[in-house]
């Protein structure tokens, strides 16, 4: 579920256009007072999508990259965790400054990872500038662009490509988090 907009821009096109894919597929998407959902049927479609695409893919080449992509997955459910549980007296500038320069580290890891997979699936390439913008914004001193769900924020961002892998990969995330 996102707003137009936020769909628009993580789609790299213009919230108008979005709102015209919604009104002309009212099976597909409903408005919420959050934004545009998938109904059961716009579910089901994407399902197919995924399954369609993923029968044109290097299933092996995916896991391989899944299962790189986890160690990355790893490490940040942790800085993002270390910084949620620290006091609110304990998130200085330098504290900040830390997180910041441990999340572009994992950044300049990730960027080799996502540009050999958007080899395979172009779509995904997309991710990396997205990431690209919140580390800039946290950078310049915005916290909420760690994690905030309202925004693009880097974890945001994170959660869609996370997604787009598991999917990919034909798994779900229940079993992915059981695991």
């Amino acid at each position: 579920m996102c707003t137009p907009e936020r769909a628009a821009a993580a789609l790299s096109t213009v919230e108008s256009r979005i709102e015209l894919l919604v009104q002309e597929n009212a099976a597909l998407f409903k408005l919420t007072a959050l934004g545009v959902a998938l109904t059961a049927d716009g579910r089901e479609w994407v399902d197919a999508q995924l399954s369609s695409e993923r029968a044109g893919l290097d299933v092996g080449a995916l896991a391989g990259f899944y299962d790189r992509f986890t160690e990355f997955n790893d490490r940040f459910k942790q800085l993002v965790s270390e910084w949620q549980m620290l006091e609110e007296d304990a998130r200085t500038d330098e504290a900040w400054a830390s997180v910041v320069d441990s999340v572009g580290q994992l950044h300049a890891g990730l960027g080799p990872l996502i540009e050999e997979i958007a080899g395979h699936v172009d779509r995904l390439g997309a991710y990396g500038d997205r990431l690209d913008e919140a580390l800039e914004e946290m950078r310049a001193g915005d916290s909420s662009m760690l994690a905030s769900p309202l925004k693009e924020s880097y974890h945001t961002v994170w959660f869609e490509y996370h997604e787009e892998l598991i999917a990919l990969c034909g798994r779900d995330r229940a079993t992915e988090e059981a695991g």
